[in-house]
């Protein structure tokens, strides 16, 4: 059973605050990955990203066994927003407050800015 909060957050699309849009955004990301895999359709061959929305499914892959290098290879990322402003930005507080035990202990390192 879903909480109140978390059955709203497919309420609206493209609004609201980081908070919002960061649970949105590993919803869709993590919860695409663990649905693929409750419906058989896994191992996963591969993982096409449109968009910086669904981007926590590769993080969800790293939790479900793959390696970086595994995970460059077998990813391909589409955007038709090639423009900065087309993509949400979030700090890393924001990400760690809103997500926190649920990134992979090194997602730091993934990243390339363990200090940022």
């Amino acid at each position: 059973m879903n909480k109140p909060e978390h059955a709203a957050l497919g309420n609206r699309l493209y609004g609201g605050d980081d908070s919002t849009r960061l649970r949105q955004e590993y919803l869709l990301g993590v919860g695409g990955v663990r649905v693929l895999k409750a419906i058989g359709e896994w191992p996963l061959k591969g993982l096409h990203l449109n968009e910086g929305h669904c981007t926590f499914a590769a993080l969800e892959m790293i939790s479900q066994g793959w390696n970086l290098a595994e995970l460059s290879r077998r990813t391909l990322f589409t955007t038709h927003t090639p423009v900065p402003a087309g993509h949400d930005r979030f700090s890393w507080e924001a990400v760690e407050d809103v997500i926190g035990d649920l990134l992979p202990e090194n997602v730091r390192t993934i990243d390339g800015c363990q200090d940022s």
